[in-house]
């Protein structure tokens, strides 16, 4: 199979990053293509028996199909495979969300269960999230988000004359 840029072409696709696991042995659980821990929504099981996100799945057989090849070689085993033998793996489901995890952002203690921690990452205070102010750009902790607009050099200002914000 000629060469190509998975990350490229899941550019975006991921709907949060992946947490970190808390237990050592989880190499079944990790995909070929992204390298992460597997997406608890709908993990893919190939013809051969390896794993797959279901975004990296889809992006696989994208990029099969862009390339006009009927098959290619499985990023796990490098067992040659068709893009249509994926098809969702509820076992790995069902383990998988009950694998400890920690949340990636920095300074968070969160730890949990897969199963749940979309619901903690999405309103996670130390979520990195960017200012509002046009030119400012900072990355800064959702929690802290409130005070660093107030502070920010980017914030509008009431025109001394006028007093509307400028």
């Amino acid at each position: 199979m000629a060469n190509f840029d998975i990350l490229t072409e899941l550019e975006g696709k991921r709907r949060y990053p992946p947490p970190k696991s808390l237990v050592p042995d989880i190499a079944s659980y990790i995909c070929p293509l992204c390298k992460c821990l597997l997406e608890l929504e709908e993990p893919q099981q190939c013809g051969c028996g390896d794993r797959a996100c279901k975004s990296c799945a889809i992006a696989f057989q994208k990029i099969l199909r862009k390339q006009g090849l009927s098959s290619g070689r499985c990023p796990g085993c490098g067992e040659d495979i068709s893009p249509d033998k994926f098809f969702p793996d509820r076992a790995a489901k069902r383990e998988l969300s009950k694998i400890p995890v920690a949340c990636p952002n920095e300074g968070c203690q969160w730890n949990g269960y897969y199963s749940n921690y979309e619901d903690h990452y999405i309103k996670c205070d130390y979520l990195p999230t960017q200012c509002v102010y046009s030119g400012c750009g900072e990355m800064v902790a959702k929690g802290m988000l409130k005070r660093h607009a107030e502070q920010c050099q980017f914030r509008p200002q009431p025109c001394e004359w006028c007093q509307e914000n400028i």
